[in-house]
């Protein structure tokens, strides 16, 4: 009796379970914003989806941490500046010692600009602005749940 009520509980909490965000594997827009480089070469990742929710990712490990969402017409409207400013078709790898980067994911297809030291005069400055922006906005939630 005990083992058919711990089968019948495992199958049911089994069956309710949420699979976690995958940025490799997501079909879903998605921006990527980070930091990296320095002495360690840690990189710090915010994947903020088009829904408005925010994992954040630390260093190398590839575990993921919901974190406070931003509002939903905020990513939206910055994906929608992606476009506009034609930044999937934009190729700028140009890392320094410390570098901040912007990954646009849309339909399947991503793409990685990457900037930092000098080169902030030569990346276009929509990036910097798109990067500053979501950057202050997470920042700025995640402090208030505190």
């Amino acid at each position: 009796m005990l083992l058919k009520s711990l089968l019948i509980l495992f199958l049911g909490l089994s069956a309710c379970s949420v699979s976690q965000f995958n940025p490799l594997q997501s079909k879903r827009d998605f921006i990527t914003i980070g930091t990296g480089g320095g002495f360690a070469g840690i990189e710090t990742q915010y994947h903020i989806l088009d829904n408005g929710q925010v994992y954040e990712q630390v260093g190398l490990d590839s575990s993921l941490t919901q974190i406070q969402p931003i509002k939903k017409e905020t990513v939206q409207q910055a994906i929608h500046n992606c476009h506009q400013f034609n930044l999937f078709d934009y190729s700028y790898q140009n890392p320094g010692n410390t570098y901040k980067f912007l990954t646009i994911r849309h339909e399947g297809e991503s793409n990685r600009i990457v900037w930092g030291g000098k080169s902030l005069k030569e990346v276009r400055p929509v990036c910097i602005q798109i990067h500053d922006l979501l950057y202050g906005i997470i920042i700025q939630a995640n402090d208030a749940k505190e």
